[in-house]
């Protein structure tokens, strides 16, 4: 008989509690691994990134060892300074390429802020410091290299030269120059930075005078065809005059007015309708109007109730026969000489100390700048006097000399274009103030009848006159004579 057991063990199983706490740990547990394998992965991107920063920065050492070791060459240094980058393309990476491009750019359109003539400037200082270390650097020793000691040797004269011809200053050295070469690298890098901006600047003056020469071509093709167009509308409108003779006469009454001016007005319309083209009948309008001009300003007229009504020809009579006019108009004459005689004179001087100049006079570049100073005054006094583009034309020589001052001082080398500038500009406005002292006898002719000297050549010798008056004056010794025909005494 089997027996019956007296305990028995039933199955335990899980409480849900216990089930979820199982789940939460494996998914802990998962979770741990996934960090673990992100911080790995993070660690190695990280690792990945130094080396290939440390890689690029051993590329862009390279490229600026590869870039400075191109400029320490003469040749290669000029060629990049212009804008020839083949030393170095292939050579280093095209963002350090890109990189040098951009500063050479900037480098050049810096340069074209400059005048022509300060680029002129440096380029001639730049040149003579090359040529100079160019001549250290030939100073060779028995095995036909670079002799650092007869460089030293040679050296403070050198320099010395360069300081006071003003070589330095002008290449824009401003630092302390080393009183000695540690090593003939040394001088070569002096070699190659100088001539490569050398090459920089003159690719510059080459760029401006393209420029200049472009805008030249431009305003003469422009005023070529604004010529024609005026040629054109002038033959147009002497045809129309040819057909009806009539508008001419409009023209002239409109410039000289044939109630105020009958006497001129008829003149005038005598020598336009004998001119042979529109240009010629414009010439004669042009000048009665000049004369009426001129008759208002000079003769006093007393307005009442009414306007005086004005006969030219009458007037022109009587002024002819006032001695007291005559006195007048001699006395405009002679002012007009003197004023011209000291125009004469001072550019005679600034032809003068340009000749000493070139010959390298150390001194007249300061009295350049002096007598300068005082034709520039002259000039203005003239462009005062004169209009339309003659005006703007001694107005811009005057602004040009005055801007040549500011750079001439004792001892300063004047470059050779400069002086030329200098001498031409000299001569427009000399010939400028020999222009309105004709026109000035040409007006008192005109209106006073007086019949002033024919030569107005100024320069040479004076004489100085005491005018009936008491005034005493200098004029030119050509015309003493006919001054004292009026009554004036020479006095000493």
């Amino acid at each position: 008989m089997a027996s019956i057991p007296l305990a028995i063990q039933t199955p335990q199983t899980a409480t849900p509690f216990q089930n979820l706490g199982q789940l939460m740990q494996l998914r802990d547990v998962a979770s741990q691994l996934q960090l673990r394998q992100a911080q790995i992965q993070q660690a190695r991107q990280q690792a990945a990134d130094i080396e290939a920063q440390a890689q690029q920065r051993n590329r862009d050492l390279a490229d600026q060892n590869t870039v400075q070791q191109a400029m320490k060459d003469p040749a290669a240094s000029a060629r990049i300074h212009t804008g020839d980058f083949s030393d170095l393309e292939g050579n280093i990476q095209p963002k350090s390429l890109d990189t040098i491009r951009q500063a050479q750019t900037a480098y050049q359109q810096q340069l074209l802020t400059n005048t022509k003539e300060q680029n002129a400037v440096r380029a001639e200082a730049q040149g003579r410091i090359v040529e100079t270390v160019s001549g250290l650097l030939g100073l060779t020793g028995d095995d036909g290299k670079p002799d650092l000691d007869k460089i030293n040797a040679n050296w403070s004269g050198a320099i010395q030269h360069l300081a006071s011809t003003g070589a330095l200053k002008d290449a824009g050295i401003t630092n302390a120059v080393p009183s000695s070469i540690s090593s003939v690298s040394q001088l070569e890098q002096w070699l190659a930075q100088f001539g490569g901006s050398l090459a920089a600047h003159n690719q510059a003056i080459e760029q401006q005078t393209a420029t200049a020469n472009l805008k030249e071509s431009l305003a003469k093709s422009r005023k070529a065809g604004a010529e024609a167009d005026i040629a054109e509308t002038k033959a147009a409108k002497w045809k129309a005059i040819q057909a009806n003779p009539a508008l001419l006469d409009q023209e002239v009454d409109q410039s000289v007015s044939p109630k105020l001016y009958p006497t001129e007005n008829a003149r005038v319309k005598t020598l336009a309708h004998a001119a042979v083209d529109y240009e010629g009948a414009q010439k004669a309008i042009g000048q009665g109007a000049q004369n009426v001009a001129d008759l208002e300003r000079s003769v006093e007229v007393q307005k009442q109730t009414a306007p005086i009504r004005i006969n030219v020809g009458e007037t022109l009579a009587a002024n002819q026969a006032g001695i007291q006019n005559q006195r007048k108009a001699s006395g405009d004459f002679e002012k007009s000489a003197e004023a011209l005689a000291q125009t004469n004179s001072t550019a005679a001087t600034i032809k003068e100390l340009t000749t000493k100049a070139r010959s390298g006079d150390p001194i007249a570049a300061q009295q350049l700048a002096n007598t300068l100073t005082n034709y520039v005054k002259s000039a203005n006094d003239i462009k005062g006097r004169l209009t339309g583009q003659q005006s703007q034309g001694i107005g811009s020589a005057a602004d040009r000399l005055q801007g040549f001052i500011g750079g001439l001082s004792s001892g300063v080398k004047i470059p050779p274009r400069q002086l030329d500038e200098i001498d031409g500009l000299t001569d427009t406005v000399l010939s400028a103030a020999r222009q309105l002292h004709e026109s000035k006898r040409q007006i008192l002719h005109s209106v006073y009848g007086y019949d002033a000297p024919a030569d107005t050549n100024t320069g040479g010798a004076t004489v100085k006159l005491r005018a009936p008056n008491g005034d005493v004056s200098t004029v030119p010794a050509s015309q003493a004579d006919h001054y004292k025909k009026l009554g004036a005494v020479e006095v000493q």
